[in-house]
């Protein structure tokens, strides 16, 4: 086993620089204006929201106090400005209760994450070459809930995990190396296709976003299931524009890792064209188109699909996002969506603070179920202290895809992290 994942990785590493070798041939060099390609996640959000002058609403707590003294983040600085690393813990209770279901209510989990990473290499001729990971374990403490798939199709995500006891998985380990100032990218390894593709910032993340899996990933699972080993390029001509692609092996996902099964061939391709506007009196957004293709294997029939995106700022201190995907049924539970919201990001003058509302509907695949079904999301994630959010959830489902017998299913929820 050790053998053939050190094979899959040295033949991932040569198709990598394969691609890197023909996409540098064809441009001309370094005459385009290069753009910073950030990897959505973890790691980018908690650096963001430790900005000076951010306001929290209990000031320091103890955990805070405890870091501090303990020395921790002049560590993560030295590592930083020595070593080229950094890194993330966070840890996340989630508490739901829904209606209308008998005895089969609620759900309790928690889910610890540890993001990093490490800058290896960066010089003016070889360019930067870094290494990133996001593992996650997560619990299922106590569940008498049915999975969200028996809720609503077109919801999502309603109850975070699986019927298992616990998941743990390394969504991301991947080699990334980019040269010409950022110009080309190329990732190698165990990728979360949603880092790279069709990825709306302002809700990518059920633990401290939106609930529901419609909005944090894509109602119809274009790139919901794609965890596996495979490699992504990126261009950046100008600062205006980026395009990827890429592919993932299409047997392996979060519950079920898998690095023996690349060699089967079954890959999900994307793609996707970003478009980064700066519109006056409003400020930056991003639009992206992301077609998809999925071949047979162990997580669905062969499909395609296409999904378009886009969040913008406004001048309220407020983001806009939507999403409008569809696909063909064969691979989905859901053929089509369409949903979007609005985020507030600095409510009663607290710049930590976000509340954010989200609708949607769908169109689910199954023609013996509802012809529509609809969604309502919406959280409050307050900063209580410089590491520590709390805050309340909602979601309704109306007309929900798998329960004919509700025409209303309404889901109320508490979630709490620590980082650090």
């Amino acid at each position: 086993m050790e053998r053939q994942k050190k094979c899959l990785i040295f033949r991932l590493a040569k198709t990598a620089q394969i691609l890197l070798i023909a996409v540098a041939l064809v441009l001309p060099g370094n005459t385009f204006a290069a753009v910073d390609a950030d990897i959505e996640g973890e790691l980018e959000d908690f650096e963001q929201e430790q900005k000076v002058g951010g306001h929290v609403h209990l000031g320091r707590g103890p955990v805070d106090w405890a870091l501090d003294k303990s020395g921790y983040e002049a560590l993560r600085e030295k590592a930083n400005e020595k070593l080229g690393l950094d890194w993330l813990v966070a840890y996340s209770v989630l508490a739901q209760r829904r209606s209308h279901s008998g005895n089969k209510k609620s759900d309790f989990n928690s889910e610890l994450d540890f993001a990093g990473e490490w800058e290896l290499i960066k010089s003016n001729t070889f360019g930067t070459t870094s290494f990133t990971w996001l593992y996650s374990k997560i619990w299922n403490h106590y569940t008498d809930a049915n999975s969200s798939a028996k809720v609503s199709q077109a919801g999502g995500t309603v109850f975070q995990i699986s019927d298992s006891d616990s998941i743990d998985a390394w969504r991301n380990i991947f080699f990334s190396q980019s040269v010409f100032d950022d110009l080309i990218a190329v990732h190698v390894g165990q990728i979360d296709a949603t880092t790279f593709f069709n990825n709306i910032d302002y809700a990518n993340n059920d633990r401290d976003k939106f609930v529901s899996e419609a909005f944090t990933r894509d109602a119809v699972r274009s790139t919901t299931d794609a965890f596996g080993l495979g490699a992504t390029v990126e261009v950046n001509p100008t600062d205006w524009l980026y395009l990827r692609a890429g592919f993932i092996d299409g047997n392996s996902s979060l519950d079920r890792p898998k690095w023996d099964t690349f060699e089967k061939g079954d890959y999900i391709y994307l793609g996707e064209i970003g478009l980064m506007a700066n519109v006056d009196g409003m400020g930056k957004g991003v639009y992206r188109l992301s077609p998809w293709y999925a071949e047979n294997g162990e997580l669905g029939q062969t499909g395609e699909g296409v999904t378009f995106s886009f969040e913008q700022e406004l001048a309220i201190d407020a983001v806009v996002f939507g999403r409008a995907s569809a696909a063909n049924r064969r691979r989905t539970d859901i053929e089509a969506f369409l949903g979007g919201g609005i985020v507030f990001t600095n409510p009663f003058g607290f710049d930590r603070d976000q509340i954010g509302i989200a609708v949607g509907a769908g169109v689910p695949s199954d023609d013996d179920n509802r012809n529509y079904t609809y969604l309502v999301d919406s959280y409050w994630r307050l900063q209580l202290t410089e590491r520590m959010q709390f805050g309340p959830s909602f979601q309704a489902h109306i007309k929900p895809a798998a329960d004919r017998d509700r025409d209303v299913l309404f889901v109320g929820g508490l979630r709490c992290m620590w980082r650090f």
